[in-house]
Order: structure tokens, then C-alpha cells, then sequence
């Protein structure tokens, strides 16, 4: 058995956000249109190609704290506040107040990172982000996972 960083792969471990997001329909290039549940966002996600997601269709989207930046123009992008910042040897964890779910964790690779109260623009690649399915949804925490799957 291995273990890898993406959520897309059968053997998973590691943290995860979870993100409450409905299917807008449209798939293409293995790529999904999703709108946030308060309506505020639009973001695109991978899905599995084989049952593609249906206009409406209440999702997660499952995403890797080391796969979202901060500052940067990505085509995914949500803004926040910084609840807590905290050094981890090599980089930062950060918890990030959004409004769109419970907060996000991000990992930074930087020598310095926001302090606690600064606010963010939180960015990640379209390929990065995966979109779960209502099986997954009835059973999703109030914060980031921990994740364990084979």
C-alpha cells in the first residue's frame, strides 16, 4: 500500500478541506463548474469522468492544504482572515476564516507568514481541487480532516 498527496488517488492520507459547493453543470476536460452554497463563488474542480456531476447536485469539494496559495492570481480564489498561524518546521499552517465552510487550512513553504487578523486571498488550480459526492457530503465534519483511505 503507498500513500500520496492527492485526493484523486485510491490510497489518500493526509488533511483535507472540505468545501460545501452545488454542480452548475457543463463539464469539460475533466474539469466541473461549481457555485459555493451561499451562491458568492464560482469555481471549477476535477471530477470522476465517469459519472460526471449533475446541474444542482449538492458536492464537496476536497482539497489539500499545500495545494492553495496565498496572494497569488490562480482561477480558483476565495477570501479570508487569518485565525491562527503556526510554524511547522518547514512552512506554516494556517487556519483561514472564509465564510464559504468551516475555516481552511492552509501549509505555506515561507519564512514569514500573515499574522493572525490580516486578511487573504486564498488561490488554487482547477486540477488541484476535487469534487465528492453526496455519499461523502451526510458525513462531513465542521473543520479540515484528517483522511485515511485505501
Amino acid at each position: 500500500m503507498s500513500f500520496t498527496h492527492s485526493a484523486r488517488d485510491p490510497f489518500f492520507a493526509g488533511k483535507l478541506n472540505l468545501l460545501d459547493v452545488r454542480a452548475q453543470g457543463g463539464a469539460a476536460n475533466g474539469l466541473a463548474a461549481v457555485r459555493t452554497a451561499d451562491g458568492a463563488a464560482t469555481w471549477h474542480a476535477a471530477f470522476d469522468e465517469a459519472r460526471p456531476p449533475a446541474a444542482g447536485e449538492p458536492l464537496l469539494l476536497a482539497l489539500r492544504p499545500e495545494r492553495i496559495r496565498v496572494g497569488e492570481h490562480l482561477p480558483n480564489r476565495i477570501g479570508g482572515r487569518v485565525q491562527e498561524a503556526t510554524y511547522a518546521g518547514d512552512g506554516w499552517l494556517l487556519q483561514i476564516a472564509t465564510g464559504a465552510s468551516a475555516p481552511m487550512l492552509v501549509k505555506i513553504s515561507a519564512r514569514a507568514a500573515p499574522a493572525p487578523g490580516d486578511q487573504v486571498t486564498l488561490g488554487w488550480d482547477s486540477a488541484d481541487a476535487v469534487l465528492l459526492r453526496d455519499e461523502v457530503v451526510a458525513t462531513q465534519p465542521a473543520e479540515p480532516i484528517d483522511v485515511v483511505a485505501a
